[in-house]
């Protein structure tokens, strides 16, 4: 096969053991949370993530090709374990009337809503889990955690902050791993600012305030009034890009309420940190990692503003 054929293809295989993974992680995030259709949604995540990741196995054993996979998920179970070289060795996969329940569930919410019980939400969870570990080192040789999608992130400074979030999420680490998630966060907003039409600007604000400057009485509390009118706008246009991106609402309401405040005017970033649990921390992972990727996917690509190259630096250089 061409070296150049065989390359895209292995890059085809990779990407699809990344967005298997983060499928199966939205449908954890989904699980926690109240409500049917979060539940519903969770089951048709981990089964999306299974059926991604058998679709894959065809795919790199040659066993159907890119335009033959579409196929019923039975099918393409059977059609795995009547491989030769898998029947040779005896490899099949496992717990197949699991899997067959997996799908019906999957088939009664797609097809009639029906509500999963709350009973089984964490014993799908960790089936999921289990049987694609299992998958990713039997078939493709690789570590299901370890397997990251970080590498999609184009900045190399961002790449930097998350790869150190995610160790000290390895670590339990949950202040030290929300400060790095949020700090590549609010850079790689600011670094939306150039889609901004007047980019942190507003004429009328400050040219009011350099008129109450020159007058005397209250102008200093005029104009500390207009700075902060002035910076408020500024959040609520980050926010309306933030949101224009795609990035949910109510998600991003609940990483402005969970995550750490933040600094970032005065030299290397300063934290005020809250209390994070583990699925707290999680989830704020998670939430960053999705939103950078999600941004380099739609060609924003963010960045560490030129601003605070050199305090982002210092401060991946001290922790």
């Amino acid at each position: 096969m061409d070296t150049n054929i065989e390359k895209e293809k292995h890059k085809i295989i990779f990407d699809r053991l990344i967005l298997a993974k983060q499928i199966y992680y939205h449908g954890v995030q989904h699980s926690v949370q109240v409500g049917p259709f979060n539940k519903m949604i969770a089951i048709l995540n981990y089964h999306n993530a299974v059926e991604i990741v058998l679709r894959n196995i065809l795919l790199k054993y040659e066993i159907r090709t890119e335009k033959q996979l579409n196929i019923e998920f039975e099918n393409m179970i059977s059609e795995i374990d009547n491989y030769s070289q898998f029947k040779s060795t005896k490899k099949k996969i496992p717990n197949r009337q699991e899997l067959r329940d997996l799908n019906q569930l999957r088939n009664w919410i797609q097809h009639k809503a029906v509500e999963p019980e709350s009973s089984t939400m964490d014993y799908w969870k960790i089936f999921t889990r289990q049987l694609l570990v299992l998958f990713y080192k039997e078939y493709f040789d690789e570590g299901f955690d370890s397997i990251t999608c970080i590498k999609l992130i184009g900045n190399l400074r961002l790449q930097k902050l998350i790869l150190k979030a995610e160790e000290k999420l390895g670590q339990k680490d949950n202040t030290a791993c929300a400060n790095y998630s949020k700090l590549a966060f609010e850079y790689g907003v600011n670094s939306l600012d150039t889609f901004l039409p007047t980019k942190n600007y507003n004429p009328f604000f400050d040219g009011l305030a350099r008129t109450v400057t020159t007058r005397s009485g209250l102008e200093k509390h005029i104009e500390n009034a207009i700075t902060k009118t002035n910076l408020r706008i500024n959040e609520v246009q980050n926010f309306s890009v933030v949101i224009s991106t795609g990035i949910d609402l109510i998600d991003y309401k609940k990483f402005i309420d969970l995550s750490p405040n933040i600094l970032l005017d005065r030299g290397e970033p300063q934290f005020y940190n809250k209390d994070f649990n583990d699925d707290e921390t999680k989830w704020i992972f998670h939430f960053v990692v999705d939103s950078l990727i999600k941004w380099e996917y739609i060609g924003l690509k963010p960045s560490v503003p030129k601003w605070a190259v050199a305090d982002c630096d210092k401060y991946l250089l001290k922790n």
